[in-house]
């Protein structure tokens, strides 16, 4: 590994074996890593409309508590911040829940990947158990989106003292970019 390359990645430190947490987070972080020095770029609207969602949330607050009138002069008003408020939280809530789900990452790369508008991978642990379940879906054109699952176990990754095998991972992240070019079947 060269200078710069070592610079790029965290010191390996152990993990607490005993957490799938900690693997599964661990896992998730190593594949990010690795997208980055392949020159993958994330894509961030999804952050970005939580950040937005939030500071009107707040703005509403900000409207109902500090307006400077009486409260019967200012019923109305509170009553538009309340309910733009709980609007914005149930956006809020569902753009979490049900369109982000599990997702760690969404990112594209055009250099190495030039007819994907877009793909995002995920990861869960299924009952407390001890395999990493991995989603890969990829959108080529507007209306279709691919979707691809796997299960690892956490020891493929991890040393029997809870250091990361970065090979491994690496090695996975590979066989992912291999997946998103088509040039292997999902499972």
């Amino acid at each position: 590994m060269t200078e710069s390359n070592k610079a790029n990645f965290p010191k390996n430190i152990p993990l607490n074996k005993y957490s799938i947490h900690d693997l599964k987070n661990a896992i998730d972080t190593r594949l990010i890593e690795y997208l980055e020095t392949k020159k993958f770029k994330e894509i961030h609207t999804y952050s970005n409309l939580k950040i937005i969602l939030g500071l009107f949330c707040l703005i509403c607050t900000i409207g109902a508590y500090l307006n400077g009138l009486p409260f019967n002069d200012a019923y109305w008003l509170i009553f538009a911040c309340v309910v733009l408020y709980f609007i914005a939280s149930g956006l809020y809530w569902y753009l979490e829940k049900r369109v982000i789900k599990s997702v760690f990452y969404t990112g594209k790369n055009i250099e190495i990947l030039p007819k994907l508008k877009y793909f995002r991978m995920s990861s869960e642990i299924e009952d407390f158990s001890q395999f990493y379940t991995f989603w890969l879906s990829k959108k080529e054109t507007n209306d279709e989106i691919n979707e691809a699952k796997e299960k690892r176990c956490f020891s493929e990754f991890f040393d029997d003292r809870g250091y990361c095998i970065r090979s491994k991972v690496n090695a996975f992240a590979d066989e992912i970019i291999e997946r998103l070019k088509g040039n292997k079947k999902s499972n």
